[in-house]
């Protein structure tokens, strides 16, 4: 405050006369146009944020068009109280995409919706991707092209000189001229898969607002 203003151990009775000034007391003017700029510099805020978060979902959008299985992701809107928008939500676009003929004999597909369940840890660490682009590892085992397994792990016998996978999801090795049924596929689908997180590599991550899965035989009810 201004020397004038400077308010005494025990207020004389002139000091209160001159605190009642206009030029001790802020105007109610001068308050509304501070807040006002406050306003403003809040709402230029969340409308820069707004346009970066959407600037990384067109790159995003743009960078993966040619992945495999890639789901385009959009911003969804909501109006702020205070004036401005912030980014509500990002979901993602679930419509089936074309499926393509297979060069690689553990190539897999989905028609229709559901995931297949990859372990993205040793300690249990669980994800979830359109792309059945699977190969073999070290053991044998079904995995991604980064190295994830498909759960539950499915091993293809080291006699097998054949393999196969059912409509059904069940997966048949040729072992001495004889089918025998060495694992089965399940798929995995969320109430609101949209919302499932992007954790990069094509993998998506389970999310509270995409509810909780659930998992069964491809061909079953609701598979």
């Amino acid at each position: 405050a201004p020397p004038d203003c400077a308010s005494p151990s025990r207020p004389s009775r002139a000091f209160l006369e001159r605190s009642r000034s206009a030029s001790c007391l802020p105007t109610r003017r001068s308050v509304s146009k501070s807040s006002k700029r406050r306003a403003r510099a809040r709402v230029s805020s969340s409308a820069l944020q707004s346009v970066l978060v959407r600037q990384d979902i067109t790159s995003n959008n743009s960078a993966n068009a040619l992945t495999a299985a890639f789901k385009r992701s959009r911003a969804l809107n909501q109006t702020r109280a205070g004036g401005g928008t912030d980014i509500a939500d990002i979901s993602r676009d679930m419509s089936q995409g074309p499926i393509e003929v297979a060069t690689n004999a553990f190539d897999l597909g989905i028609q229709g919706e559901g995931f297949f369940k990859v372990q993205t840890s040793p300690n249990g660490g669980i994800g979830y991707v359109r792309a059945g682009l699977f190969g073999l590892d070290s053991n044998r085992e079904l995995v991604t092209p980064q190295g994830m397994k498909l759960s539950p792990s499915i091993r293809i016998p080291d006699d097998a000189t054949g393999f196969a996978v059912g409509r059904d999801g069940r997966v048949m090795a040729l072992r001495d001229g004889v089918q025998e049924e060495v694992g089965q596929i399940t798929l995995s689908r969320f109430p609101s898969p949209g919302s499932l997180f992007q954790a990069g590599g094509g993998v998506l991550a389970p999310f509270h607002s995409a509810g909780i899965p659930r998992d069964g035989i491809p061909g079953s009810a609701g598979f």
